[in-house]
């Protein structure tokens, strides 16, 4: 696996998937007009959201959201103003995605999830052209052993340092 880009900021990193899905020179030389999530619920549905809002403007692109593998829960994900995203429920209709972004609490343990129904469902959703990406924080992909199993185009993984301060109150 090689770095390509580096970041900083939180919005890297949805700022690298929406290059990722606007990249013509990719293997399937269109910008992605279907992107599909898959997560576990809790916080890959949270973090998908947050994707999802830097991609809101793209142009004649849907965005989908399937919770656990489980199809029968797919949602469609839209972009309110007032709002923010908004996950609406979807029949499936057997539609191929463009780009497939693989969220890594898929690898959490206590979340049972089976790799071979996570090839499974990516080969159901793709086709010759879909791109496969995985968004993780701390390397869960490599630490778990995805990147031996599924196919990825690209990986955006990210480290948080987080702070909490104490703060002194001056009273007057």
């Amino acid at each position: 696996m090689e770095v390509i880009e580096t970041g900083s900021k939180l919005s890297d990193l949805y700022g690298f998937i929406r290059r990722i899905s606007q990249k013509k020179s990719s293997k399937y030389g269109k910008r992605a007009q279907r992107i599909v999530f898959l997560g576990c619920g809790g916080s890959c549905t949270a973090l998908a959201e947050l994707i999802m809002y830097g991609l809101r403007g793209l142009k004649n692109c849907e965005m989908f959201y399937i919770p656990n593998l489980n199809l029968d829960k797919i949602h469609k994900m839209k972009y309110d103003p007032e709002i923010g995203i908004q996950l609406e429920p979807f029949t499936f209709d057997g539609f191929k995605a463009d780009l497939i972004v693989l969220m890594g609490g898929l690898t959490i343990p206590k979340y049972r999830i089976n790799i071979e129904e996570v090839k499974n469902l990516v080969t159901n959703l793709s086709n010759n052209h879909t791109v496969v990406v995985g968004a993780c924080a701390n390397s869960v992909f490599q630490k778990a052993g995805w990147t031996e199993k599924i196919n990825f185009e690209y990986i955006v993984d990210m480290t948080l340092t987080v702070f909490l301060n104490k703060c002194s109150r001056i009273h007057e």
